[in-house]
């Protein structure tokens, strides 16, 4: 995603860049992101919280509705290989909104697919809400496609910015990572295998999600700030 990004943020009342793309001032631990949406699909991760707990951020709290009608937020429900699907009427978001689905993919480590119809059409989105506390685990599963996204507002390298760990074995083995190009709107295929990215290391902007898929059951352990 190309997101140009500006977040006010601190935590223990520090001043820091905590984004490569991201200017960060202090506001104790709110903040917000403004986050730049073309036309067709976006791939769109909130990493921001509305009461710290990480768990009860919803549509409304995080998209809400100033973004053209017709919008449609996709989230990937691996339980039937495809995804659920809620639409932006001109009276508000259609039923499922609230849903177990959405809920699941707009808290922070999650990720969902926003749609935003017409042609030559830019918006934003603009989060707001406390940046989590530190020291926070993202587990991701065997062999099942998952959009992820990094719990904190920070850009870069998947394995050397992000601490992501690939664990695939020497040999033929390989995690894999799809990034969404949403200029082509066409995937870009990142394989891992034990010592070296194929197409390059995923580079991750603020705010983005995209598909993980590891070879093995693995704990992504994310920290904040980012570890250089």
């Amino acid at each position: 995603m190309k997101t140009k990004t500006l977040l006010i943020a601190a935590a223990t009342l520090a001043v820091g860049v905590i984004a490569s793309q991201a200017a960060v001032y202090s506001a104790n631990i709110v903040g917000y992101i403004n986050v730049p949406l073309t036309n067709g699909y976006n791939a769109f991760a909130n990493q921001l919280d509305l009461d710290g707990t990480g768990t009860n951020n919803t549509i409304q709290t995080v998209i809400g509705t100033n973004l053209p009608v017709n919008t449609k937020v996709y989230t990937y429900d691996p339980s039937i290989s495809g995804y659920r699907y809620v639409t932006l009427f001109a009276s508000g978001w259609s039923s499922g909104a609230a849903g177990p689905y959405v809920k699941t993919a707009l808290q922070p480590g999650g990720g969902t697919f926003i749609f935003i119809p017409g042609s030559n059409v830019s918006t934003n989105v603009t989060l707001v809400g406390n940046v989590l506390p530190p020291a926070t685990n993202n587990t991701v599963y065997l062999s099942q496609y998952q959009m992820a996204s990094y719990r904190w507002p920070v850009s870069g390298y998947l394995t050397t910015n992000l601490n992501y760990a690939p664990n695939a074995p020497v040999g033929t083995s390989y995690d894999l990572v799809l990034q969404w190009n949403p200029v082509t709107q066409l995937f870009v295929t990142h394989k891992k295998f034990a010592t070296t990215w194929q197409a390059g290391s995923p580079n991750i902007g603020v705010a983005e999600s995209f598909f993980l898929i590891p070879n093995q059951t693995t704990t992504w352990t994310n920290y904040f700030p980012t570890p250089q």
